[in-house]
């Protein structure tokens, strides 16, 4: 029985992975986040766990003894990033420093850390894992030096970067590009959307079907999970009302610079799943596909 830890379980994609590996024969999976548990069915295998705090995780990882841990702790708000470094680097750097530190002094634990396309500065929709990070953030940066420290100091890791990922979840903190559309076009209010950054957005269950099937695998390095289609924001909202039956009006399209956002964002960014292809044969959903299906889900819940 293989132990699995996963850390962030009450954002999007650390609850995702949870319930994949929740059907998955052979793993005994514990679930960490900040606060109280907010997903029902995580709650008899739940611990509190702020990765900024050294003595946490080392009790944690003592007391659990995973064979592999899943971070999924960080935080990803870009202009929070951007306005408050300290707090930015404080989990997305530190926190996975004090992970590192604490599985260097214990044998065969497997660190599986989600990083993002914003280590990149955005010229291409097709990047290859061997290409040059160039980050144009804060958030960026503290993602690309959390690579950094795992790649230096570990020889089991598995580094995964993904692309704008959208979901429904369960009781949210924090919206993602869909449940932000979907929220503001059910109540009738018009929202606008940049119209010049293009991404490969990524349905959330494919991403924790991807991670699922590398949990098996021994190869070590960087792995780009992704969509593969690329299109603008601003195309993707409309898609979203397209899909679920919104006033497409309603979406009106804005530059980056009129948006003046605190923190850059990269302008194009997509992955060339090549190497996830081959090794898990990773498809994933076109747009839409991924938004029917995210449709289906919440009209079945």
């Amino acid at each position: 029985m293989k132990k699995i830890l996963i850390t962030g379980v009450n954002g999007l994609i650390g609850q995702a992975i949870g319930k994949v590996l929740l059907k998955q024969k052979g793993f005994k999976t514990y679930f960490t986040g900040i606060a109280a548990c907010r997903i029902a069915n995580f709650k008899q295998n739940y611990v509190e766990l702020d990765i900024s705090n050294k003595n946490q995780v080392e009790f944690v990882i003592g007391k659990l003894q995973p064979d592999v841990i899943i971070n999924c702790a960080a935080i990803s708000h870009v202009d929070v990033c951007e306005e408050n470094p300290e707090l930015c680097n404080k989990v997305n750097v530190f926190g996975v420093q004090n992970m590192v530190d604490v599985i260097q002094l214990r044998n065969n634990i497997k660190l599986i850390h989600l990083s993002s396309d914003f280590v990149f500065s955005g010229e291409k929709l097709n990047y290859v894992e061997s290409d040059i990070p160039n980050p144009i953030s804060a958030y960026g940066i503290s993602k690309l030096d959390g690579e950094k420290i795992i790649q230096q100091n570990l020889s089991d890791y598995q580094i995964i970067r993904t692309v704008l990922v959208y979901g429904f979840g369960e009781a949210l903190s924090r919206n993602n590009i869909l449940t932000w559309v979907y929220q503001s076009l059910k109540q009738n209010k018009s929202i606008s959307v940049v119209n010049d950054q293009f991404r490969t957005p990524t349905y959330v269950e494919d991403l924790a079907e991807g991670i699922k099937k590398l949990v098996e695998k021994s190869e070590v390095g960087i792995f780009h999970i992704s969509g593969s289609e690329p299109t603008s924001i601003y195309n993707f909202a409309k898609s979203i009302a397209k899909i679920f039956g919104f006033n497409e009006g309603l979406i009106s399209s804005i530059s980056s610079n009129a948006l003046n956002e605190k923190g850059k964002r990269p302008p194009k960014t997509g992955f060339n799943l090549q190497k996830v292809g081959t090794l898990i044969n990773f498809q994933p959903k076109s747009i839409i596909d991924g938004l029917s299906t995210a449709k289906n889900q919440l009209t079945s819940n």
